[in-house]
């Protein structure tokens, strides 16, 4: 499907299990804010998911030229210096492959967005993970610097909460000894101030926002 990660609906049979055991899963693990508790066997499979998160492997470019545009857009860029790249991507909720059908349910939701709240998790946490084992390796001086964009806030219909609840999960799984060697931010759009303004507003009810700085929420 697009390489789309698709969430399968659940079927009669398995939704609507042991809400009280459902509810108690959920609490324990990160995922959706939703006021719907997922049946036994939807948060059973999120559980599984969660337990598995380790074995998601990223997409890493290492030492790419820095090339493209200059911030203005107008002219070609001289820099000459290389970063790391790290590719992902958010699973669509409630679009494209899992845009749904007049006979999902309230749950088939809530699944969704469970999943795909890991999903976020595990990719921003293996690419903080792989910055810092990088900087560990390399010659002491200033933190790394690590830019994280919020992933499936435009078409792919991840709310807000659920992408900075992510960020801010994956900082709190490093080590001290691995924060402290990064310099962690977020990456907003200039042209779209809304954007940096609910950055800030989530990171610092979050409590991981730091003294502002120019045009850049950080974490």
């Amino acid at each position: 499907h697009g390489g789309y990660l698709e969430v399968p609906q659940l079927s009669q049979d398995q939704a609507g299990f042991s809400r009280r055991l459902a509810a108690a899963a959920h609490r324990t693990m990160f995922a959706s804010k939703t006021s719907v508790e997922l049946g036994c066997r939807a948060a059973c499979a999120v559980a599984t998911l969660a337990k598995n998160l380790h074995q998601l492997r990223m997409l890493i470019m290492e030492d790419v030229r820095a090339v493209g545009l200059t911030p203005c857009l107008g002219y070609a860029s001289s820099a000459e210096h290389a970063v790391h790249l790290v590719y992902a991507s958010a699973v669509p909720l409630r679009a494209y492959v899992n845009r749904g059908t007049p006979l999902y349910s309230p749950e088939d939701w809530a699944l969704q967005e469970a999943v795909g709240s890991l999903v976020l998790l595990g990719q921003y946490y293996g690419a903080l993970k792989a910055a810092a084992r990088r900087a560990a390796a390399g010659e002491a001086g200033r933190p790394t610097r690590v830019f994280l964009m919020p992933l499936g806030g435009g078409v792919f219909n991840n709310p807000a909460p659920l992408i900075y609840e992510a960020m801010a999960k994956a900082v709190e799984l490093l080590s001290p000894e691995e924060v402290a060697l990064l310099d962690i931010r977020v990456l907003t759009w200039d042209g779209n101030p809304w954007e940096e303004s609910v950055a800030r507003a989530h990171l610092a009810s979050l409590g991981k926002l730091r003294p502002p700085t120019p045009a850049r929420a950080r974490l």
